[in-house]
């Protein structure tokens, strides 16, 4: 990852120190370093007392969740500067910026309707798209974007139910594009699992 990029990861966090900013405008102000880790490994992340300020009430040892933030490369050892942290239990919520569904053609008018049904009781803004696969096969797949009425407020309620009605594997919350302090926008790191933040365990998988 470059210096400066905008990254989300999951992750655990294992320690947190917190420590009294000595110069500056936020001279006097509490701080915190983090340690954190996820299935690639361990890094550490820094929480500036304004970001602090926000989120100390999150940083709990063993609490699951996502940081996104700036990486930092400035140092001998790379850090994250912390600009927001979501929980995992908000994660699909605040997180999921389209979904996409792979479906067979040969789906029978019921799976169908069914699918609709889900849909029509979670309507929002988010959209979705729709991979289907021609009959006994797997290696090619047209896609269909729905009309803007079909889009939806990702929830879990809703993630659940695309999942019964067509199986976990078919299902794929895709990430939305993170907007920096400075108004610019970048996708969310490759650390940002497209669904590891529904699955019941730790984040990525």
């Amino acid at each position: 990852t470059p210096d400066g990029a905008m990254v989300t990861l999951g992750c655990m966090i294992s320690s947190v120190r917190t420590r009294i900013t000595k110069s500056g405008r936020s001279a006097g102000k509490a701080m915190a370093i983090l340690s954190v880790a996820d299935i690639n490994g361990t890094c550490e992340c820094v929480a500036f007392s304004e970001t602090y300020e926000k989120i100390s009430h999150l940083l709990q040892e063993e609490a699951i969740l996502f940081i996104t933030g700036r990486a930092d490369r400035q140092r001998e050892k790379p850090q994250i500067i912390v600009e927001s942290v979501v929980p995992i239990e908000q994660a699909i919520e605040e997180l999921t910026g389209s979904i996409r569904v792979q479906v067979e053609n040969a789906l029978g008018v019921g799976q169908l309707q069914s699918v609709a049904d889900i849909l029509s009781r979670h309507k929002g803004r988010s959209p979705i798209y729709i991979d289907v696969l021609p009959a006994g096969r797997t290696d090619v797949a047209a896609q269909v974007k729905p009309d803007d009425q079909w889009a939806v407020q990702p929830t879990r309620a809703l993630y659940e139910e695309l999942c019964k009605a067509l199986s976990q594997e078919n299902v794929t919350l895709q990430r939305k594009r993170l907007e920096t302090s400075n108004g610019r926008k970048n996708y969310a790191s490759d650390r940002y699992k497209q669904k590891s933040f529904a699955s019941p365990g730790l984040a990525p998988n």
